[in-house]
């Protein structure tokens, strides 16, 4: 959050206040509720309620803990019947305290961490390779027609790919964790070699040197469902010459590859090993500057074979070969592939 709460009224901060000290008071599933109302989507409530929480904490255990009885409220108005005079005194007086603070010094009080690192975006081109070396010394080859997001921060170093191929060579830090989020997963390197694609039908985790381990990406709420913070939950620890595969709908397996396949896209060629044509076709398109066509209606086939990265006319007339009753049909920005009546 930015910590803008100095931007809410007086009243408006000493509503917050209240409601935020009677559910922390009173573990009322109904009081947190009525928070999470009041706050919604606006950005100084959220800066507020997050200042008071960094300087109490807790809360994230208040739905999971035994509520008072309580006496219902409307959402504008804070009710004062607590457990006893003597909470509710102590309770006022705490608040009172808060929004004394707030009015001579709120930006003080409820000063926001600091910020997160910004993402460093990296992309590439159609046919375009790229070697990157991050701030630790970190190696990674990024594929043509690739995007991923990078951030380092205190306790970790973050890579998202969001789409095509990278090669990570992975600098030694055992403070700081390395790791690759690659659509649900999270990989964890521990000092390693290993290579991750986000296609658009299936993806995956080959592993060549090292360790790394392969999780569940979860999202859970918290603070109030204002923020979600994501859960890693350990699947698997590949060791190397595995390959972890998963499609769309996270149906996965593991088995044995041929490091060979893996490094052979660094060299500027392409392996298939029993692909569906259609992704070939993708991973294809994203070295060839004229683009693959598959003309509706093609018959299926599955792909393996090796070839030129960048070489568009030679996969489209090898498929040829295999596939009866098929031509190909090339123009100055595309190729073809097309079935014969």
């Amino acid at each position: 959050m930015s910590g803008q709460s100095h931007m809410l009224s007086a009243s408006k901060r000493e509503h917050g206040t209240l409601l935020f000290l009677r559910a922390r008071d009173t573990r009322s599933e109904e009081a947190l509720d009525r928070l999470e109302r009041w706050v919604g989507d606006d950005p100084d409530r959220q800066a507020l309620i997050e200042g008071l929480h960094r300087v109490w904490g807790g809360l994230g255990e208040l739905r999971e803990q035994q509520p008072h009885t309580i006496t219902a409220a409307n959402d504008d108005t804070v009710e004062e019947d607590w457990s006893s005079n003597s909470a509710r005194r102590r309770v006022w007086a705490v608040a009172a305290s808060f929004v004394l603070m707030a009015l001579v010094g709120a930006a003080m009080l409820l000063m926001s961490p600091g910020q997160a690192p910004e993402w460093q975006v990296m992309a590439t081109g159609i046919g375009e390779r790229r070697d990157v070396t991050l701030a630790d010394g970190t190696i990674v080859t990024l594929d043509a027609a690739s995007e991923m997001r990078v951030q380092y921060r205190p306790d970790e170093r973050l890579v998202q790919l969001v789409a095509g191929q990278a090669f990570f060579d992975v600098a030694h830090d055992a403070s700081r964790p390395f790791h690759v989020e690659a659509g649900p997963y999270d990989v964890e390197a521990l000092g390693t070699e290993f290579n991750v694609i986000v296609g658009r039908a299936s993806s995956s985790v080959s592993l060549v040197e090292g360790s790394v381990q392969v999780s569940d990406l979860h999202e859970q709420r918290e603070l109030f469902g204002l923020r979600r913070e994501k859960v890693r939950l350990p699947i698997i620890t590949l060791e190397p010459g595995q390959v972890f595969e998963y499609d769309q709908r996270t149906n996965a397996r593991v088995r044995s590859f041929d490091s060979a396949a893996v490094s052979a896209w660094r060299e500027g060629r392409i392996v298939f090993e029993d692909l569906p044509l259609p992704e070939a076709v993708s991973i294809i398109n994203r070295h060839s500057q004229r683009a693959v066509v598959l003309q509706p209606g093609m018959p299926i086939m599955r792909v393996t074979g090796v070839f030129n990265a960048g070489d568009g006319m030679a996969f489209a007339q090898t498929v040829t070969d295999y596939l009866p009753n098929t031509r190909v049909t090339a123009s100055s920005d595309q190729i073809l592939l097309e079935r014969v009546e």
